[in-house]
């Protein structure tokens, strides 16, 4: 336990070092809205051998692929150009390849073999480095720990879906900042499908609604599975 409050004190403290206060981070705007909110109120985070894990292997993951780039190109601190102070939004682009192309690099256990199997909040972080770099190409790099396969995936923007994707960072943004003005978490919308990972899922003041969604997303998928194998059969 201490080897893991170690590892998330210097590992999972840096990958949050921009969004203090009120500040907000990529990873703030494309995944459940309610965790930025906690954080921000000062609810405690709780961390798991699981999650903890996770982060591991993504770390080994990160840092084996940016051997091969300069280091420059690495943890590359991205922002909104216009936007200034607080009002900004940050991130940090795994690896920007020739300052021209944000590459995000992502270790999972999921079967990811298609484009429409990425899960979508990794599709949305690439999108928001791309946007803030004004980048019309981007990739996913993508591990899987278990099949050792080494996955790469192609989005692309055009200028409109750039101004578009800034658009909605922004509005990410303010709302996540108006429910913690007014202390009203009910403004916002939890993503159930990231409950089982939520640093923040036994304080949460969205966690029931949360946890139910959830237990019924995991039934419809139990049943589809079920299903699946039945027709085979």
């Amino acid at each position: 336990m201490e080897l893991m409050k170690r590892i998330e004190d210097k590992f999972g403290a840096k990958s949050r070092k921009t969004a203090r206060g009120s500040e907000m981070h990529v990873s703030d705007l494309t995944g459940c809205p309610l965790k930025p909110y906690c954080r921000i109120v000062g609810l405690e985070r709780e961390f798991t051998k699981g999650a903890i894990g996770v982060m591991v292997f993504g770390i080994v993951a990160e840092d084996i692929l940016g051997w091969t780039f300069e280091r420059e190109m690495l943890q590359y601190q991205s922002r909104i150009p216009l936007l200034k102070g607080e009002e900004n939004i940050f991130g940090h682009i795994d690896i920007y390849e020739d300052y021209k192309f944000p590459l995000e690099v992502k270790a999972s256990r999921k079967r990811v073999f298609k484009s429409k199997d990425i899960p979508h909040y990794w599709v949305e972080q690439l999108m928001s480095y791309m946007a803030m770099q004004g980048a019309t190409l981007g990739w996913i790099i993508m591990f899987n720990v278990f099949s050792t396969v080494i996955m790469a995936f192609q989005t692309q923007m055009t200028a409109d879906d750039i101004i578009g994707w800034l658009v909605t960072l922004t509005q990410r943004a303010s709302r996540i900042k108006d429910a913690v003005k007014k202390g009203d978490p009910l403004l916002l919308e939890p993503n159930a499908q990231e409950y089982n990972w939520c640093p923040y899922k036994k304080v949460c003041p969205r966690k029931l609604p949360c946890g139910d969604k959830y237990r019924e997303l995991e039934a419809e998928k139990r049943k589809a599975k079920a299903k699946k194998k039945k027709k085979s059969t």
